[in-house]
């Protein structure tokens, strides 16, 4: 198991995660350990690669979660602590959405 961190602000704020696997649920507060490889929003609009700035730009192209843009393809993440996983579209008129990821199912 790889174990990567990430700084959100410039305050000495360390937020945790890992990398585990692939799983295709949402496991933590927010999504942020998502690495699944759901590439549709709730609309179900394609999401743009994150290491494209086209159509839309974005502050994400070099990397983030502790790996390059490119390794996160165009799948649905949470690089900054939004409410869960979004991504940005391939529609030039809806810049980001949400995506319809479900809750893992918690192991007794």
């Amino acid at each position: 198991m790889l174990q990567y961190y990430w700084h959100p602000d410039n305050q000495g704020t360390t937020v945790h995660f890992l990398l585990s696997g692939t799983a295709e649920c949402v496991s933590s507060l927010r999504g942020i350990n998502y690495f699944g490889t759901e590439a549709r929003t709730v609309n179900n609009i394609e999401c743009q690669r994150w290491d494209k700035q086209e159509p839309h730009s974005h502050p994400f192209s070099k990397g983030f979660l502790g790996l390059p843009a490119s390794e996160h393809e165009n799948y649905c993440r949470n690089p900054d602590m939004s409410d869960k996983p979004w991504c940005y579209t391939v529609n030039t008129t809806v810049r980001s959405q949400y995506c319809n990821i479900s809750q893992c199912k918690k192991s007794k």
